[in-house]
């Protein structure tokens, strides 16, 4: 309310509100384009005002780079976008069908993907690469195997000497008498020797072998009424002519004295020959090893020598059974390995790996905290949950799981999460309860704002007029009877007969001397008999009930202004409550002003005078 004089005022509208002062509404400044929030802030509309509320940044999986007086979003890698509204995930395997080649299976992880590669290959660096299985405990193959690796796999294959399917045996070369016919075939571990019978009197490689000619050695070893006669392989004394030779069995006198070897008679001789278990020229025997050569004791076992003999002992990991060695399962409860392990029986021996969600040796086996993993197993909007051996994703609050993701819920889908006087504005995870306008409260319940009792001038009733509150609103009644007065600015309105102040033929005005008062009215300016445009002059025709009309103040346009320049004619209705008829004359300035059938405002001071 603004005071113009002793005793008189107007109103206007406060600022954010827009209205002629006797009703103002909101100003939404956010929807006219009239506020001054930066442009990376979202405007507010509030009451009389607005609110200014900065943008969030950049988005959850974007990097902030900083720069000279502002800032910028990129996406981080993996993702695609404007970096501030979104970032969405790039779907690698979509792209590239073959990004894990070798027939790997790629799955698309947020801002990322992983390769489950088939059988024999492992991931490493985003693809699936060959396992060299041979570089691990020789690919697991048999004993005396070599391991050959292959795209995806391996074979084994036994070492020259060595023979089998699922496992490797040495081959005794001797079956096949690959040496000399007066040679002895011994079988080696994965190969053979030959050596020529030289106690039998024979020389060479043993892939050939020549007699000795032992009469040509000078060792005696006929007497001397005997001659020398070599055979193959030995030789035999003849007596000489006139002589009679009877055989002595050297053997009796137990010339081949030890317990490596034994004495054979020959004619005019004798030979000592080693015992089994020992090898030698009959005059020095030593012990043979049998355990040098291969397939003396059964597959699985391991061989002892021992002063003429030798002994089997079965190997580690394997048992006697039935004469053979037979495996040992050593994973047969209670196994050896951690209770987080799987225990996998093998030849001989067992191997322990810590299940999935674990690491370690398989002994000894520890939970790996997935949430840990750098990128996040999880999608945005969700917490990781470690679990033993496991770990699982759950949505933050106001998210819910959409497929692998977490989405924000729109809980404003829901008619009940607000009161029934309230907006509902959701938000990422949240949402808000904004009661609208004529009721007050945190949105959860809305209560309706008594506008009557209120001091607020857009609701102040005339004299003997009724405020009545409505459920969010308010109403005004008419003026009653015998109440209306004449002297409320209230009664003025252009064209309008409400609230009359009149009331059987009298008039009432209580007012002593003149007053004046200014009337700000919306109205659409008539024109009379002008054209469609008019210049320079114009006649506007108001009807006004009232007591006497002094004169007009002036006339405003929102576009162009005009003065009054001439008088004010007043023609009498009657002459008990005065109605009056007004013709104004005005001119506007230059001929480049317009009047036209438009909205406007014009001010009127009226003066009243007391009869």
């Amino acid at each position: 309310c603004m005071a113009t004089g002793a005793g008189d005022y107007f109103c206007v509208c406060k600022t954010g509100f827009d209205g002629d002062g006797t009703v103002c509404t909101d100003i939404n400044e956010c929807a006219a384009s009239l506020h001054k929030c930066h442009k990376d802030s979202a405007c507010v509309n509030t009451v009389g005002s607005y609110s200014c509320v900065c943008k969030s940044g950049c988005h959850g999986n974007a990097i902030c780079n900083n720069t000279q007086g502002s800032y910028s979003c990129s996406c981080k890698g993996g993702f695609v976008g404007d970096g501030i509204i979104q970032c969405k995930d790039i779907d690698e395997c979509s792209e590239n069908s073959g990004i894990c080649q070798y027939g790997g299976l790629c799955l698309n992880t947020p801002g990322s993907f992983r390769c489950q590669c088939a059988s024999g290959f492992q991931a490493l660096n985003n693809t699936c690469q060959d396992i060299d299985e041979c570089k691990t405990v020789n690919g697991n193959c048999p004993l005396n195997a070599l391991c050959q690796n292959s795209l995806g796999s391996y074979s084994c294959q036994c070492k020259a000497g060595f023979s089998g399917i699922n496992s490797c045996s040495d081959i005794d070369e001797c079956l096949s008498n690959p040496c000399h016919a007066q040679a002895t075939c011994k079988n080696t571990f994965g190969s053979f020797e030959c050596s020529c019978n030289d106690w039998f009197g024979f020389l060479g490689n043993g892939f050939f072998c020549e007699d000795v000619n032992e009469c040509a050695l000078k060792n005696e070893t006929c007497s001397n009424d005997t001659v020398c006669i070599n055979s193959e392989g030995s030789y035999v004394c003849s007596c000489l002519n006139g002589t009679l030779c009877a055989d002595i069995d050297e053997c009796t006198r137990d010339v081949c004295k030890d317990d490596t070897r034994f004495c054979v008679n020959t004619p005019g001789s004798y030979r000592c020959i080693c015992k089994n278990g020992f090898r030698g020229d009959g005059f020095n025997c030593k012990d043979v090893d049998e355990c040098s050569a291969s397939g003396v004791c059964g597959e699985n076992s391991r061989c002892e020598n021992s002063f003429g003999s030798f002994s089997c002992w079965c190997n580690s990991g394997f048992t006697m059974t039935n004469g053979s060695c037979a495996d040992i399962n050593e994973c047969s409860p209670p196994h050896p390995c951690n209770e987080h392990a799987n225990c996998n029986n093998t030849k001989g021996s067992f191997l322990c790996k810590c299940k999935s969600g674990f690491s370690g040796n398989g002994t000894t086996c520890e939970d790996v905290n997935e949430c840990g993993f750098e990128p996040p197993v999880c999608p945005l909007n969700s917490q990781c949950i470690n679990e033993v051996g496991s770990f699982y994703c759950e949505c933050w609050e106001g998210y819910e799981k959409n497929g692998s993701l977490c989405l924000d819920i729109d809980e404003c889908l829901h008619p009940s999460m607000c009161h029934h006087h309230s907006v509902c504005i959701n938000s990422p995870g949240s949402y808000d309860c904004i009661c609208v306008e004529g009721f007050t409260g945190n949105g959860s319940f809305c209560e309706d704002i008594n506008e009557c009792e209120q001091e607020n001038i857009t609701h102040r009733c005339h004299n003997g007029s009724q405020c009545i509150n409505t459920m969010g609103s308010f109403i005004l009644t008419a003026c009653p009877m015998q109440q209306r007065v004449c002297s409320f600015i209230y009664l003025f309105h252009y064209n309008v007969i409400s609230c009359p102040f009149c009331d059987d033929n009298k008039c009432y005005l209580d007012m002593p001397s003149m007053r004046k008062y200014i009337l700000i009215i919306h109205s659409t300016i008539k024109r009379k008999g002008l054209g469609n445009c008019a210049h320079n002059i114009a006649s506007l025709h108001i009807f006004i009930r009232g007591i006497v009309i002094v004169l007009i103040h002036h006339i405003r346009r929102k576009t162009i202004t005009t003065t009054y320049l001439g008088d004010v004619s007043i023609v009498p209705i009657d002459n008990k409550c005065r109605y009056a008829e007004i013709n104004i004359l005005m001119y506007t300035y230059g001929n480049t002003g317009c009047v036209q059938n438009n909205q406007g405002m014009f001010s009127i001071v009226l003066s009243f005078v007391s009869k």
